[in-house]
């Protein structure tokens, strides 16, 4: 083999090299943007949590839970709110847990755990009532898998 052969080879073994390393680079720059993306729409999702708890006590809610665990007809307009903004906030942190999830940055079986033990709540009185009125604040994907859930299942009446 000519010297000028092998210079060809090592240029061309160097160009591959380049190439590798610019993939792999970018590849993690990828994963670096998404983690971050996860992470504000983690920390926003902790926010909204705040908000939407700070108007009720932890009696009040606990209240409104045993009432609707008991005999949800008898609920007070303050505790369907005070539930209701449960509701709100569970089914936020489940639906950050998607997001997580497909990112994936969450195990399929905590995710599978998750979304089972949703449905299963789901199955309770006024769930699927409160899911049909208010389902529009998440995301479609997200909303899509829930909706198969409970459509896949008979919810609780509501007599409220």
């Amino acid at each position: 083999m000519k010297r000028e052969q092998v210079k060809d080879i090592f240029e061309l073994i160097g160009i591959v090299a380049i190439i590798a390393s610019l993939v792999f680079v970018g590849l993690e720059v990828r994963q670096s943007h998404e983690i971050a993306r996860a992470d504000v729409y983690q920390q926003r999702t902790f926010m909204e949590m705040q908000v939407n708890m700070s108007s009720y006590t932890p009696e009040l809610l606990s209240t409104a839970l045993e009432t609707w665990r008991q005999n949800h007809s008898e609920m007070t307009s303050e505790e369907i709110r005070a539930l209701a903004t449960f509701w709100t906030v569970w089914v936020t942190l489940v639906e950050n847990a998607h997001y997580q999830y497909q990112l994936g940055l969450l195990p399929d079986e905590e995710w599978q755990n998750q979304l089972e033990l949703t449905l299963v709540q789901a199955q309770r009185p006024c769930f699927y009532q409160w899911w049909t009125s208010s389902n529009s604040i998440w995301r479609a994907s997200f909303r899509e898998v829930i909706q198969a859930g409970l459509d896949a299942s008979s919810p609780a009446e509501c007599q409220w």
